[in-house]
């Protein structure tokens, strides 16, 4: 398609962790067949064309620091 999916995420939590690992590990292992992802491929986008630009929390014990 040529586009990318630019997300930005409210609460940097386990299920944001999660998701990140999920689309990471099929990206870095493209032979792998995509089970623990529902919808891989979406009105002709894949988890290739999703870019995480920004992600926000209001919890005291994750503001400033890194989300690595």
């Amino acid at each position: 398609m040529g586009d990318r999916i630019k997300v930005g995420l409210v609460g940097i939590g386990n299920c944001f962790s999660g998701l990140i690992q999920g689309i990471e590990y099929y990206r870095q292992n493209p032979s792998q067949e995509i089970t623990g992802i529902i919808h891989d491929n979406l009105a002709g986008y894949t988890i290739h064309d999703v870019d995480f630009v920004c992600g926000f929390d209001v919890g005291e014990n994750k503001i400033g620091k890194p989300i690595n």
